[in-house]
């Protein structure tokens, strides 16, 4: 999506007030090829499909016959299952409301295959585009990351967690990834959610390993080993083995350092207290340079949060996010913290239609009646605010502790301030001829 596609169309995706990527997606297929393209246009949206009816009886007979012949297939499933990675690894269209919709393949394979607590994911609007952002940014060579702000609750980091589990688990081989939260606890935590959605992936998309159902901290797709007498008669071919694997660390600035890594999750880096827990910042700066190794990309950084207080990590991932701006490059053409950042509103984030499509008139009055309801606690209102912004401003607004004022109204005219341009263009002329007054009249180019 970071190159032009030849035949292809692009869209302009917005990452924060002003600032923009163009993605590029692939030519449209034939009418018929589409999804939904023979149903009536209301009908028309994203639909999950499943195994057909025929699979559990052919599978069942083909690992029996396995048994004797190995390398026998059943040839309906084996056109199943490269249909499935057909579409995981070109992405996948199909009719929205009369709109053919393309989505990368690793949100198909976030939509189809990832079965989380509450069932399969619903298709939004808004995650299509966080989708084609991440897409973006592992292609692009001067980005070695991302940085995701966003409302409360909106599924960030499932996405994350989904979307590393669809890269590890194919090839490039030898890869190694690993995930850091605001502690080790909380980064297995987050590692035992990917290894429940791994654990109800279809078989033909889990490669082969040794770390069985329940791996103790780490992915390890190697094949089991073989010790004893047999172990001399084994031939491990480069085509059978992955080779990937994919860890939690501890919270430490400083624990992947020194390491090459093709995947970096940093979750909730917006509420690691830099006292207490651990400094975003620097971790992350650490990590810049575990997935930049011998002057060269080797991997992405995926970060994501929601901001609880500016004075227990709030600050710091601010920082990060500042410095993230894909607008501001060295010469070299890297921003400043070397990833790009995206902001996503409460806005857009809020429960869509059956299409994927959110109401901004209806959402913001959800939300402004939840402001009001606070208008009296202007610290739970800021506390609020942050959990569901409209802005990146919002998302990092100041407590009102200690102030004499009011801090919300401070922070909002702030925000309005940076919005203006403080300037005005004006031409200077003579009113009558050189030498007389002078009158300075405004520059129709503003």
């Amino acid at each position: 999506m970071f190159a032009e596609i030849p035949g292809g169309t692009s869209e302009i995706i917005e990452l924060d007030k002003g600032e923009t990527i163009k993605v590029w997606i692939p030519a449209q297929p034939p009418i018929h090829l589409i999804q939904g393209y023979d149903l009536p246009v209301k009908e028309q949206k994203w639909s999950r499909l499943d195994y057909p009816d025929w699979w559990k009886e052919s599978i069942k007979e083909e690992k029996s016959l396995m048994k004797d012949s190995p390398n026998y297939r059943n040839k309906k499933c084996e056109a199943f299952r490269k249909e499935q990675w057909v579409n995981r690894i070109n992405g996948y269209w199909f009719f929205n409301n009369g709109v053919p919709v393309y989505i990368t393949g690793a949100h198909w394979f976030f939509l189809t295959w990832c079965k989380l607590d509450v069932g399969y994911p619903t298709y939004f609007d808004f995650q299509r585009k966080s989708f084609y952002f991440s897409q973006y940014c592992a292609e692009d060579p001067f980005c070695l990351g991302y940085f995701k702000v966003g409302q409360r609750g909106f599924g960030k980091t499932i996405e994350e967690i989904c979307l590393i589990l669809e890269s590890m688990t194919r090839p490039p081989s030898d890869r190694k990834g690993a995930i850091q939260s605001k502690s080790g606890k909380d980064a297995e935590g987050v590692f035992n959610k990917m290894v429940d959605i791994y654990n109800k992936l279809p078989d033909f998309f889990k490669p082969e390993s040794n770390h069985g159902t329940l791996p103790k901290g780490k992915f390890s797709w190697y094949k089991t080993a073989v010790t004893g007498k047999l172990a001399k008669d084994v031939e491990v071919n480069d085509d059978e083995e992955l080779r990937n694997e994919f860890w939690w660390a501890v919270a430490k600035e400083t624990a992947l350092d020194g390491q090459t890594m093709s995947d970096v999750m940093h979750d909730e880096i917006g509420k690691s207290d830099p006292k207490e827990q651990v400094d975003v910042a620097e971790r992350i700066q650490v990590c810049r340079f575990v997935v930049f190794r011998q002057n060269k990309k080797r991997g992405l950084i995926r970060a994501t949060s929601t901001i609880e207080e500016l004075k227990k990590g709030g600050a710091e991932a601010h920082s990060v996010y500042k410095k993230s701006d894909s607008r501001i490059r060295s010469e070299n053409g890297f921003t400043t913290s070397g990833i790009y950042r995206m902001f996503r509103s409460a806005i857009e984030t809020t429960e869509p239609d059956e299409y994927g499509n959110s109401d901004p008139i209806t959402a913001k009055r959800i939300h402004d009646a939840e402001r009001k309801l606070r208008k009296d606690d202007l610290n739970e209102l800021a506390s609020y605010i942050r959990k569901n912004p409209y802005t990146s401003e919002e998302a990092f607004m100041e407590d009102a502790d200690g102030c004499e004022f009011n801090g919300y109204l401070l922070n909002k005219r702030l925000e309005d301030l940076n919005m203006k341009d403080p300037t005005t263009m004006f031409d200077l002329e003579w009113t009558n001829g050189r030498d007389t007054i002078v009158r300075a009249e405004p520059n129709p180019r503003g």
